[in-house]
């Protein structure tokens, strides 16, 4: 079972207006979904760009376009 569909079997039907397909696609489609912890023992983490270590990251690529047309029009 994908992880959004036991996040939904969680909740109840329909809830807030958003429902899961067959294919764990969520309507309406600009919904998203997660999970808050709270609480004494919670384990909290960085998170960010600068602590990921995936090397093909759609968004390094495109924050490494960004920085070289910067430098290229201050040039």
């Amino acid at each position: 079972m994908n992880e959004q569909k036991l996040l939904f079997s969680l909740l109840p039907d329909n809830v807030c207006g958003i429902t899961l397909n067959s294919s764990a696609l969520m309507y309406p489609i600009k919904s998203i979904s997660g999970v808050i912890g709270s609480g004494l023992h919670v384990d909290t983490r960085k998170y960010g760009c600068q602590f990921c270590e995936l090397d093909n990251c759609y968004k390094k690529r495109i924050k490494k376009s960004f920085n070289h047309e910067t430098q290229s029009q201050s040039e």
